[in-house]
């Protein structure tokens, strides 16, 4: 083989090390060569500045953990001391990023509901029960009540319920004070 065609790829595999975050460095070690050497022969192959930090195993796991927190995208990006921008490209580009917000949010969403059930039916929580009745079963309140109220004055006179007797007595009372001040005019 002639040394352009070595070269040739020797470039191919330098830059799939470059594409999958390796430095020069590993490069170097990767081709048991000097950091000098991998410079001068691939010179302008390297990105300028600081490589771009890629999730490691942990990274993702941490990621997973925050998910189920129901930590916003912006939140996880301050943790993993990234840009909100570096954390957006990470979920476009890296399938496992995308899965592990995906499937932690979706773990933290049957954690919360667990806990509600287990509040709602083990502990009897009764607030909980009409809550999950409403949300599962449709269930409404609805209260339809008629009030035989006037308006004096541009005022709305309705007598404030308490209990059923108190609101017939309030009831009753009102229908004889409208009805004196009917026959006062």
């Amino acid at each position: 083989m002639s040394g352009d065609k070595i070269l040739t790829i020797k470039r191919k595999q330098v830059q799939t090390l470059i594409d999958r975050g390796f430095r020069e460095p590993e490069i170097a070690a990767f081709f048991s060569c000097s950091m000098d050497a991998i410079k001068k022969r691939f010179a302008g192959m390297f990105p300028r500045g600081k490589p771009p930090k890629l999730p490691k195993p942990d990274d993702i796991r941490k990621i997973r953990q925050l998910a189920a927190l129901n930590c916003t995208d912006s939140e996880i990006a301050t943790v993993m001391a990234i840009s909100v921008g570096q954390m957006s490209a990470w979920k476009a580009e890296i399938p496992t990023v995308a899965e592990a917000i995906n499937d932690g949010r979706n773990e933290g969403n049957i954690s919360l509901r667990r806990k509600k059930w287990q509040m709602a039916i083990e502990e009897g929580n009764p607030a909980l029960i009409i809550w999950e009745s409403k949300q599962r079963l449709g269930e409404q309140d609805r209260q339809n009540i008629d009030i035989d109220a006037k308006v004096r004055g541009g005022v709305l006179l309705v007598p404030a319920p308490v209990d059923p007797e108190s609101w017939a007595a309030a009831a009753a009372e009102h229908q004889r004070r409208l009805e004196e001040e009917e026959r006062k005019e």
